[in-house]
């Protein structure tokens, strides 16, 4: 039940334009095989982490400040946030020659924001 999950919310998530347009943006599953594969691993670690079992039992503890899971997901964090100041920045030349920002906010909105970032989660919570 797990993996189906997983791979349903994956999938799911992938599939939505804005998070598509930070996917093709970064580039984040259009690499090698490898690459691709270690970023989808990377995803079930931080998945692993939040939700381990503390002393055999299942708990937020692994949730709570220093636990795995809340150390796992502040790396996220910090990347997300990388991502999104990089997103924001990018210049790209017009058709006039002038520069002008490559992320197209109207279209798209703030990439890796809050709420899609909630429909994320939500994804991995719904069977």
């Amino acid at each position: 039940a797990g993996a189906a999950l997983y791979y349903r919310s994956l999938v799911g998530g992938f599939s939505i334009p804005k998070i598509v347009e930070v996917l093709k943006s970064t580039r984040y599953l259009m690499s090698d095989r490898k690459k691709t594969l270690s970023r989808l691993i990377d995803t079930g670690g931080l998945l692993a982490a939040c939700f381990a079992p503390t002393n055999g039992s299942l708990s937020a503890a692994s949730l709570r400040p220093g636990g795995r899971g809340w150390l796992a997901s502040l790396r996220v964090r910090v990347l997300h946030a990388k991502i999104r100041q990089r997103l924001l920045q990018l210049k790209r030349t017009s058709d006039d020659g002038h520069s002008v920002q490559s992320w197209d906010i109207e279209k798209n909105g703030i990439p890796i924001n809050q709420e899609d970032m909630a429909a994320t989660l939500l994804a991995f919570m719904v069977v």
